[in-house]
């Protein structure tokens, strides 16, 4: 699947219009029309306008698998954990299979 066919297939979920992806991206119209006309391409710095008003991580304009994405508080604990010794990584899993 092409990221054009990618972008349809968010915007139409949302029940957006072609007109109201490029409203809410900053983009025109005739930008959109002409990327599935062959007219031209978007550049990155458009991808990401359209993916942020598709609210999904750029990437996921390039796959139809959903991208996990790690928050704040998660990156800090995986950040936390790669600090960590195999014995205490040991440890902290022994504590937490005591909670499954």
């Amino acid at each position: 699947m092409d990221v054009l066919t990618r972008i349809a297939n968010l915007r139409e979920e949302k029940g957006w219009s072609l007109y109201q992806l490029a409203n809410k991206a900053g983009l025109t119209y005739k930008t959109l029309y002409n990327w599935y006309n062959g007219d031209s391409v978007p550049t990155v710095k458009a991808l990401e306008a359209v993916a942020e008003a598709l609210e999904v991580p750029l990437c996921e304009l390039f796959t139809t698998d959903k991208i996990f994405v790690a928050d704040e508080e998660l990156q800090e604990l995986i950040s936390k954990w790669k600090r960590l010794n195999s014995k205490q990584k040991n440890a902290i899993m022994s504590v937490i299979n005591t909670y499954q």
